[in-house]
């Protein structure tokens, strides 16, 4: 079964709810596929370059459980060449990029983009976060705490990296208008959905067409397998500091 694929070294929590199948001999090409986009959407650690390798990694083992010749398996070298012949580094937006990028967004946009700024989250945290996921709090000093928790919601089948919970610390004028935000009517719980309230699946490639209105397309120009979709979180990792119990846009 998949238990021993779990313990794979290049795989984690992840792999049994991807692909959904007790037996290895069940995994096919497009299960590895759709793990390839978890792997690249959810995860910024992740390049496409790397998340090629841990695929190619997860077939090597497969091919040796089920005693395949060599070459053999769900996928081949060819299917991933275009992820494995290009490292190249994602440029990330200047601080000018990103007033120009926020300057043509409506009033949904503005909030939706700027708390995936703010606060770091993963494209599914942001996804599926809720009006009751919002925390504010007063520590034993006094000071107000806010933060976004997140934390596995069965009924939408998500579960966090490593399947565990976290508080995630927002500044204040963020939390603030989630405040105001989450007192509107919408369609569901979720503070970001589509029109129906469904889970809206489709932020970055949203994202992609607001950059091309504010002049920006060439950075959202490559496709969901190229290193564009992850420059937005790569400007988050490379540029904001993660908050302390001394920062005073979170906590005073």
């Amino acid at each position: 079964g998949l238990d021993d694929l779990l313990r794979f070294e290049q795989v984690r929590e992840p792999v049994r709810v991807q692909f959904r199948k007790e037996f290895v001999d069940q995994i096919d090409k497009a299960h590895l596929m759709r793990f390839m986009d978890y792997l690249v959407d959810d995860d910024p650690d992740n390049c496409p370059f790397t998340a090629a390798w841990k695929l190619m990694r997860v077939n090597k083992w497969i091919r040796t459980v089920l005693h395949l010749d060599p070459g053999k398996g769900p996928i081949k070298k060819s299917d991933l060449r275009r992820e494995l012949e290009s490292n190249a580094v994602a440029e990330i937006y200047t601080q000018e990029e990103l007033k120009a990028l926020f300057a043509v967004m409506d009033e949904d946009e503005f909030l939706r983009y700027e708390t995936f700024l703010k606060s770091g989250l993963r494209k599914k945290e942001l996804m599926f976060l809720e009006e009751d996921d919002g925390i504010i709090d007063l520590r034993p000093d006094g000071k107000e705490k806010r933060e976004i928790r997140v934390e596995r919601k069965s009924h939408y089948d998500f579960i966090p990296k490593n399947g565990k919970s976290r508080n995630v610390p927002i500044p204040r004028d963020l939390a603030e208008r989630l405040s105001v935000w989450k007192e509107k009517k919408r369609a569901s719980k979720l503070l970001f959905s589509t029109k129906t309230g469904s889970p809206d699946r489709h932020m970055l490639e949203k994202l992609r067409s607001i950059a091309k209105r504010a002049g920006l397309d060439v950075w959202f120009a490559k496709s969901k397998s190229s290193a564009g979709p992850l420059t937005f979180q790569r400007f988050i990792r490379n540029n904001l500091a993660t908050c302390s119990p001394s920062c005073s846009a979170c906590f005073d």
